[in-house]
């Protein structure tokens, strides 16, 4: 039934109703002409490269490369992690086509991949290092608003993209030990 309700509000917000929209573009509007300035544009710009796949990859190699036993095992489950959370914000995008807000010939604004990947790294992170969960979460949510402070994203484009995220690490926690056991050859 959960899921049902999910994937309502998901074609109930990704619609191209006037309504819908509207409750979108003004919640944009709030969080991205409401205050400009140009040392929060570039403190942003900065900011959202964490979410940036390369950057979580790079993170996942490095772990793996310096870290102990219990840090490589985490990089292993949060490089799962990605790559699902990759793989539906994909296959989304492809099937959405909804363009990005100040590019309207693109047609991959959602769900956020960014939101995704940060989100995907946070919940996995906070289930292994709890202790710094306030901390991972923090992080995704500034590099979440920031795709939408920068004009990249709409709120529900991040929105989603973090329950992507969250959703598939979820689910990589749900089945770490079969995925602790994989060995690439």
């Amino acid at each position: 039934m959960r899921y049902k309700l999910w994937a309502a509000a998901l074609l109930l917000w990704t619609s191209p109703s006037s309504a819908t929209n509207s409750v979108d573009e003004a919640l944009y509007s709030v969080f991205h002409d409401l205050y400009r300035a140009s040392w929060l544009e570039r403190a942003m710009g900065e900011v959202t490269r964490l979410g940036d796949v390369r950057f979580q990859l790079a993170l996942c190699a490095g772990m793996a490369a310096y870290g102990r036993d219990y840090d490589r095992d985490s990089a292993r489950l949060h490089l799962a992690a990605l790559t699902g959370s990759g793989a539906v914000v994909y296959m989304l995008k492809r099937l959405v086509g909804r363009p990005r807000p100040e590019r309207p010939k693109s047609k991959d604004s959602f769900p956020s991949g960014h939101s995704a990947a940060v989100w995907a790294c946070a919940s996995i992170f906070a289930h292994r290092y709890p202790k710094y969960r306030w901390a991972y979460c923090a992080t995704a949510s500034l590099v979440s608003f920031s795709r939408v402070y920068l004009g990249k994203h709409y709120p529900s484009d991040v929105l989603f993209g973090a329950a992507i995220g969250c959703g598939v690490a979820e689910l990589v926690w749900h089945y770490r030990d079969r995925i602790r056991q994989l060995r690439l050859r």
